[in-house]
């Protein structure tokens, strides 16, 4: 049994995205020292990986609509490149992917996911977030009350407004999602953040985050890896950080 020494929620997204990735996030991480780990469904063969993934406390969904944008995990770009890129991508999204038909897509992954893993996802968030642009966020509420999912990300903290235009704009859908989850009865995190290599050091995550809060890993990401590794490596008693 895995003692909790932090109150912090680790988690490991995108599996399935990339074979290689996967077998080498699975041979430097014990699953059981994780908290939630998100698969796609639909893009990749996770048989290599099934057995790590039995182990973990909590298996999530990733939705997908973006498997055509991938991350780059030797250049990754800025918040703000990222967060106009999702703008970008959401603004042209309801001709090709209205929300409706998300849903329908959605409902495809989570069926492809009980096929897989012979129940529910544990939770449910989306690649690139776009689920917390708030007409996707209903779809995603429907989808989890459909299928008894009790896990939606999206943090009853917001982020603040105090980060400019793109955090004002997030504020906004924070609240106009926080009650369409409040109304669901859904349970989420404090606040969740993506490290993406960030500027936080562990020391720093395990200080200054609230306690509940999800912080979300990449396994194509090297620095997220390294500090990944050293948090786990403290949950297992094997290193201070």
């Amino acid at each position: 049994m895995v003692t909790r020494p932090d109150n912090l929620i680790l988690s490991v997204d995108d599996i399935g995205l990339c074979r290689s990735h996967d077998l080498a996030l699975t041979a430097r991480i014990d699953a059981t020292c994780l908290d939630r780990v998100s698969v796609m469904t639909g893009l990749g063969d996770l048989t290599s990986v099934s057995h790590w993934l039995r182990q973990v406390p909590a298996l999530d969904l990733h939705l997908n609509l973006t498997e055509h944008s991938p991350r780059s995990g030797t250049n990754p770009q800025s918040s703000l490149a990222i967060a106009r890129r999702r703008l970008g991508f959401v603004m042209n999204m309801p001709g090709k992917y209205s929300p409706q038909r998300a849903k329908n897509l959605w409902r495809y992954q989570i069926e492809a996911f009980k096929i897989r893993f012979g129940r529910p996802p544990d939770g449910l968030n989306s690649h690139e977030h776009i689920h917390l642009f708030p007409p996707y966020f209903r779809q995603v509420v429907k989808l989890a009350h459909e299928y008894r999912i009790s896990y939606i990300r999206l943090g009853t903290q917001s982020i603040g407004a105090q980060g400019g235009y793109r955090h004002m704009l997030f504020d906004i859908f924070h609240g106009v999602n926080l009650a369409a989850l409040n109304a669901a009865g859904a349970a989420s995190s404090t606040l969740f953040y993506s490290y993406d290599s960030g500027r936080f050091t562990p020391r720093a995550l395990l200080d200054d985050f609230p306690d509940g809060s999800e912080v979300i890993f990449h396994p194509d990401l090297a620095g997220d890896m390294e500090v990944l590794e050293m948090l786990v490596s403290r949950r297992a008693g094997n290193a201070r950080i």
